[in-house]
C-alpha cells in the first residue's frame, strides 16, 4: 500500500482542501520534518485571498517547527527525532545577487512551502536545531524574528539609548518592540487596537499611543 500524508492545498479564493498526498522518501541530502506547529504569514494567504494569481493548486506555509521524521543517506547534521525548524528558502550562492551578498534577492533561490501539512521536505542545510526549552509554537516564529533582528540591527542600527517608534503593533510590531528593548532602546508603540497596545506594554513598550484619539507626533 502506498504511504500518504495529509496536506492543505489552496485551489482558489476561499477554497482550501485537505488532501492525501503520496509520501516521497528523502533524497540523499534531504530531511523530512514532521510538522508539529506552523504559523500563518500574510504571504501564505495571497492565493487564498486572490491577491496572487495561481494556475494550479498550491501548498502554503513556511513558518513551522517539528521533529525529524526521516533523513537522506548523506545527512549527518541531524537525525530522526531531533527538534528542528528550517529556513523558508535557500539562496544559490552563485548568481550575481548572491555574489554581492544580497542573498534575499537571489535569482535562483529555492523556496520551501507546504508546512500546512503533516510533513515537509527541505535540504539539510536549511535545518536549524530547536532547544528543548523552546516550544514548537515559539520556534515556528524563528523566520519572522530573524527578519526583525536583521531590520533592527543591520538596517536601522538600533543601539542603547535610542528612541524607537513602532507604528503598528501586530505580530511583527510586537517582535520589534521586544528586540528593540533588548537592544536598550526606549520604545514607543502606536496602534488603534487597545488589545494590541496592552500586549505591547507587557512586552516592553514604555509608551503606547492611540492614534485615533491622540496625535502621534504631538504625543
Amino acid at each position: 500500500m502506498t504511504r500518504t500524508f495529509r496536506a492543505a492545498l489552496v485551489y482558489g479564493v476561499g477554497d482550501v482542501r485537505v488532501e492525501e498526498l503520496p509520501w516521497t522518501d528523502p533524497g540523499p541530502n534531504d530531511v523530512v520534518i514532521a510538522v508539529h506547529e506552523a504559523s500563518i504569514c500574510p504571504s501564505d494567504l495571497r492565493e487564498y485571498r486572490g491577491i496572487k494569481e495561481m494556475h494550479q493548486p498550491v501548498r502554503v506555509g513556511h513558518e513551522f517547527a517539528g521533529t525529524v521524521a526521516a533523513v537522506g543517506s548523506h545527512v549527518r547534521s541531524c537525525k530522526e527525532g531531533d527538534r528542528v525548524t528550517a529556513y523558508s528558502w535557500l539562496p544559490c550562492y552563485r548568481c550575481y545577487q548572491c555574489r554581492r551578498g544580497k542573498f534575499s534577492a537571489c535569482y535562483n533561490r529555492v523556496s520551501y512551502m507546504g508546512a500546512f501539512a503533516e510533513y515537509i521536505t527541505v535540504h539539510e542545510t536549511a535545518v536549524l536545531p530547536v532547544p528543548d526549552h523552546v516550544s514548537f509554537g515559539e520556534a515556528s516564529c524563528t523566520e519572522p524574528l530573524a527578519s526583525v533582528v536583521k531590520a533592527d540591527q543591520e538596517i536601522c542600527h538600533v543601539t542603547a539609548g535610542d528612541t524607537v517608534v513602532v507604528y503598528g503593533l501586530g505580530p511583527m510590531g510586537c517582535l520589534h518592540v521586544q528586540v528593540c528593548r533588548l537592544l536598550g532602546a526606549f520604545v514607543v508603540g502606536i496602534d488603534l487596537q487597545p488589545e494590541r497596545r496592552r500586549l505591547a506594554q507587557k512586552l516592553g513598550a514604555v509608551v503606547v499611543i492611540d492614534p485615533g484619539t491622540d496625535d502621534p507626533v504631538t504625543a
